[in-house]
């Protein structure tokens, strides 16, 4: 649950990319009534909404028999030591902090619901594939990996089709990026673009 769009649509794809069903709310009125209507196995809810937020919907949920086991991830811009007790105390499982990682979401998922994930291994940067002769600019490379670092994978596709797209000579780049999008490997992603932001600043110095 979220009021912004985009938000809910980045949570989503993360989710949905690796085979969940996802159910989208703008309010917590709107939680309720789905909740209540068809329990969810797992509830991702932002702390701050309007009119009922996302403290009230824990608090909610906690009173209803048919809710009150459902494992409960709160999410939240502010990241004190105040507001995730505040989550805790209204009934929440987890605590994430904004903008989400994906590492760290897929952590908490798999605690709620007790799941073993297993994941596949994608080529290393410094595998022979990922030799790329042309790279993107220094501006470029910090947005892709500011992007790489929220987990956010739909995302990260269209910058590198949108990259392969402008620039037709950074196509083995953009395609290594949607190599490591396509596998949800955010480490490796990371750790690929970070390696060329690297080596861009050690030719500037």
């Amino acid at each position: 649950m979220d009021d912004v769009a985009e938000n809910r649509a980045i949570l989503a794809n993360m989710l949905a990319g690796v085979g969940f069903s996802v159910r989208e709310a703008t309010n917590g009125l709107d939680v309720l009534e789905q909740a209540n209507l068809t329990p969810p196995d797992l509830v991702l809810t932002d702390v701050m909404m309007p009119d009922m937020d996302g403290l009230e919907v824990m608090r909610a949920m906690r009173q209803l028999d048919k809710l009150r086991a459902i494992p409960i991830i709160a999410v939240s811009a502010s990241v004190g030591a105040d507001d995730q007790a505040k989550s805790f105390a209204a009934g929440a499982n987890a605590f994430l902090s904004k903008p989400v990682n994906q590492e760290h979401l897929f952590r908490e998922v798999g605690r709620g619901l007790e799941l073993s994930w297993i994941y596949q291994q994608a080529p290393g940067p410094d595998a022979e594939t990922s030799e790329v002769t042309v790279t993107p600019s220094a501006a470029e490379l910090l947005h892709l990996y500011e992007t790489a670092r929220t987990g956010n994978m739909r995302k990260m596709r269209q910058l590198a089709d949108d990259l392969a797209a402008g620039n037709a000579q950074c196509g083995q780049f953009a395609a290594r990026l949607r190599e490591f999008a396509e596998a949800y490997d955010s480490k490796a992603l990371v750790a690929f673009v970070r390696s060329y932001v690297d080596e861009k600043k050690g030719a500037a110095a």
